[in-house]
């Protein structure tokens, strides 16, 4: 026969399990929310403004490899010997 100690410590752990499993189910609930926040911002379509700020950044990163191509085939040249 369980004693009614043994059987008020077993509902209690019932009760802190079911606590724990609610908690656990509202952590995913809250983190799929976030997830799909999250990849809903990174396929929303872009404003003009941020194309053309894409762009603007894609120029510059295109010169500053053109102008460290030039540094580069500077050196090589200055580096040659004179003959």
């Amino acid at each position: 026969m369980i004693s009614s100690s043994s059987n008020k410590r077993k509902n209690v752990l019932d009760f802190e399990f079911f606590k724990l499993r609610k908690k656990e189910k509202l952590n995913q609930f809250i983190y799929q929310k976030v997830s799909n926040n999250l990849i809903n911002l990174n396929n929303k379509p872009k404003s003009l403004d941020e194309i053309d700020i894409s762009n603007r950044i894609h120029n510059i990163k295109q010169s500053v490899q053109r102008i460290n191509k030039l540094i580069s085939e500077l050196k090589q040249i200055s580096d040659k010997p004179n003959k």
